[in-house]
């Protein structure tokens, strides 16, 4: 019986952890789309609304238009996730919630976004989204169902519209004062919240479900800008055999989160969860915990989105630029599922590209204060501030090597491990031999490398003139020593590393050489931190290195390329007034068909993933838009690095296989109308007086910038990150088809294999 037992759990536990390590399966789009992505023209025209009172200058047509011009850039954003397999799950729930009304359920679609936001909402047509960071923190299907209802509250109430009502009504009566708006504009919004927790609470209790679950919901909302557990991560998961991190580094002792619920809210957009807990509390009928079921549909799908959604979080994080909390966040489950090889490459992607950034000198933009941050999390911004810039390369290093020799077969961890590797050879040293060999390492030994001195051991004393008392001025005790000497004995003995180490190094050599600028100061780092920077005598000879190099460099070509983000947009300015209106021209399509056929002349091969060439039964073509989406914003959140690697590496190396290619070009056109300049106008008539015969080329002179017209095509290499091609023009009029051709076919020509 005991044996039977233990093999169930085993079981279990087996599902668990493969379903943890397949993730993004449940993210995936697997059914056809429907037609709000293959048919996008008029999101909102069907769409029933309250028409303003007469004296109202509410435009009804124009919340239309730029509602549907926002809609639909979301939903080709690569962010939403539809007709996947966690969506026939929210379906399901959506159906129980709405059993007893079937025409109000089918106005509504259930989507999920790939962000780490603990939020959810709703658009005016009926689109109700959840995000990933607020179904990785819910405990039960009851608490999914209410804030479900809580969102269809929000669609029936068409509380989106009557924000937009009440603003521009107000702007009407001048009320337009940024401080005086933000604070009537916050009133309205907490009244709305109000309001579809009353009416969301009632379509969830006759759904059934647990009541008191409803209230838990807010619980979570109150921790929502931390971790989805504050739990005690100890020391040695810094730590090697041969790496100690020193206790003044991370300390031992545990940090707790303290929730505020007297806070004062009345500037937020939304009320405080305490206060719509507490009214929220007055619905509920007498013992409502012993009432309905925290689960209607399936625990078991439930279980597997949520973890899906946890393991989600540590990629989406480190997409989000949010290195140390996708560290924390990959910590809590290894401590669940230990040595599973999904997190121990999300967790060497995740050192990656936090060093990427310290060592690009930007490390303030991904290591927050410590003091201004509550929770365990606290303690690693605590450990990266306060290691120098060699000593965060060599940890780096050490985990991420630990982690690949053990996971041998991974190419993911392999290729983020070797660029790791590269660039610890950049920062800290290219030569093996300075580093310590087993028979000299001593733990005791670097433990006293950072023992304060005698000298510091008391706090200096100052005494002010006024009498008043002593200031005690505790001083920061300086390390004699890193551990950077002693962190890798077993490593330069290891032939594997040797090999992989040797040759990066021989490459960042003739990197130097070819770079002899010096490498941009780090703000935290000590003032005798190596930088391999190039002795004055050999500048002369490197600069003629470089100068080689870069005649010897090829110019880039291809025969296939693939392009996204096509997009034609046309923005007025013309009224004198804070932006309107942005419209993607009805002529996408014709834009598309000439790149193609400009293309074709040339004799370059093209996919387009374009959203308006999406087909409803392609899901494949919809999900590799959204890894290509992925990488782009990837991509300019670390505009400031020449080159960076992918965080979804293995899907963008199977894209580039299954299309034969891994260059690709976003295409953006750009045609602006501006408003006519009044003061040069007036300048320009009062000279043309003086002298009439130029009063025609000085009127041209003004009114030909009134519109502007741009295109911008950069190629990349996605798998490196490394900018192939960047080929962009200007014009001082509109655009013009047969201009635009002419573009694309120099474009195509000139890169042409």
């Amino acid at each position: 019986m005991k044996n039977r037992i233990f093999c169930l759990l085993w079981l279990i536990f087996l599902s668990v952890t493969s379903q943890a390590q397949e993730y993004k399966s449940w993210f995936k789009t697997i059914a056809p789309l429907g037609s709000e992505f293959t048919d996008r023209k008029n999101l909102l025209a069907d769409l029933e609304l309250d028409k303003p009172a007469k004296k109202s200058k509410v435009n009804i047509k124009a919340f239309k238009e730029s509602n549907d011009y926002f809609i639909d850039r979301f939903l080709n954003s690569g962010r939403v996730v539809a007709y996947s397999k966690a969506n026939v799950y929210l379906d399901q729930v959506a159906d129980k919630l709405l059993q007893h009304d079937p025409a109000l359920r089918a106005k509504l679609k259930f989507y999920i976004v790939y962000t780490s936001e603990v939020n959810a909402f709703t658009f005016t047509n009926g689109m109700i989204f959840v995000n990933i960071g607020l179904f990785a923190r819910l405990e039960n299907e009851a608490q999914l169902a209410f804030i479900l209802a809580h969102e269809i509250a929000h669609y029936t109430k068409k509380h989106v519209f009557e924000r937009y009502k009440f603003s521009s009504e107000s702007e009407v009566e001048d009320m337009n004062e940024e401080e005086f708006l933000e604070v009537v504009l916050s009133k309205f919004s907490r009244n709305q919240e109000f309001e579809a927790d009353q009416i969301g609470f009632d379509i969830f209790k006759k759904s059934g479900y647990t009541q008191s679950e409803a209230a838990k919901v807010f619980e979570i909302l109150k921790l929502s800008e931390y971790p989805v557990e504050n739990k005690k991560i100890e020391k040695h998961v810094f730590e090697g055999q041969y790496l100690k991190v020193p206790y003044a580094f991370y300390p031992d002792t545990a940090i707790q989160i303290v929730v505020n619920d007297d806070e004062n809210d009345s500037t937020h957009t939304h009320p405080s969860s305490w206060k719509r807990q507490l009214a929220l509390g007055k619905q509920m009928d007498n013992n409502a915990s012993n009432f309905g079921s925290p689960f209607k549909i399936d625990a078991k799908a439930f279980a597997n989105i949520k973890l899906a959604s946890q393991f989600a979080l540590s990629e989406i994080l480190i997409q989000e630029k949010d290195y140390i909390s996708s560290l924390y966040n990959s910590e809590l489950l290894l401590s669940k599922y230990p040595n599973n090889e999904t997190l121990l490459g999300l967790k060497v992607k995740a050192y990656y590209f936090l060093l990427a950034n310290i060592n690009a000198g930007s490390s303030s933009s991904v290591i927050k204060k410590p003091k201004k941050i509550n929770g365990e999390i606290r303690k690693f911004h605590q450990l990266f501030k306060k290691l120098n810039i060699k000593e965060t390369n060599t940890l780096a290093l050490r985990i991420a090597w630990d982690i690949h020799l053990a996971n041998p077969k991974n190419e993911e961890i392999k290729v983020f491990t070797h660029a790791i590797t590269k660039m610890f050879a950049g920062s800290v040293s290219t030569d093996l031999t300075q580093f310590a060999k087993l028979n000299e390492y001593d733990e005791s030994l670097i433990a006293s490398f950072y023992a304060p001195d005698t000298t510091q051991e008391f706090a200096k004393r100052k005494r002010f003139n006024s009498g008043t008392g002593a200031v005690i001025r505790k001083s920061k005790p300086k390390t004699k020593e890193s551990f950077v000497k002693y962190a890798i004995p077993d490593l330069i003995e290891n032939q594997n590393f040797k090999t992989v180490f040797t040759a990066i190094a021989r490459d960042v050599i003739v990197y130097q050489e070819a770079n002899p600028s010096d490498i941009e100061q780090y703000d935290d780092v000590e003032e005798n931190t190596v930088y391999n920077r190039p002795k004055p005598e050999e500048k002369k000879k490197k600069k003629g290195s470089a100068k080689k190099m870069l005649e010897a460099r090829e110019p880039f070509r291809a025969e296939k390329i693939l392009i996204i983000d096509v997009s034609n947009v046309k923005l007025d300015l013309s009224s004198g007034s804070p932006v309107k209106f942005f419209s993607i021209q009805q002529k996408q399509k014709e834009l598309v068909n000439t790149i193609q056929n400009c293309a074709e002349l040339t004799g370059m091969k093209l996919t387009v993933f374009n959203p308006v060439d999406l087909i409803a039964n392609d899901s494949q073509f919809y999900n590799d838009r959204n890894i290509l989406e992925t990488w782009k914003m990837e991509r300019i959140t670390n505009r400031h690095m020449e080159e960076v690697l992918p965080s979804n590496y293995q899907e963008i190396e199977d894209l580039c296989r299954r299309y034969g290619t891994k260059y690709v070009c976003f295409i953006n056109t750009r045609s602006i109308i501006l408003p006519v300049n009044q003061a040069q106008l007036f300048t320009n008539v009062l000279y043309t007086i003086y002298n009439p015969p130029l009063f025609a080329f000085v009127m041209y002179s003004v009114f030909r910038y009134k519109r502007y017209s741009a295109i911008y095509m950069p190629v990349f290499d996605i798998t490196t990150g490394k900018v192939m091609a960047d080929y962009s023009s200007e014009y001082d009029y509109p655009d013009h088809p047969d201009l635009m051709k002419a573009e694309f076919y120099y474009f195509f020509n000139s890169i042409k294999k």
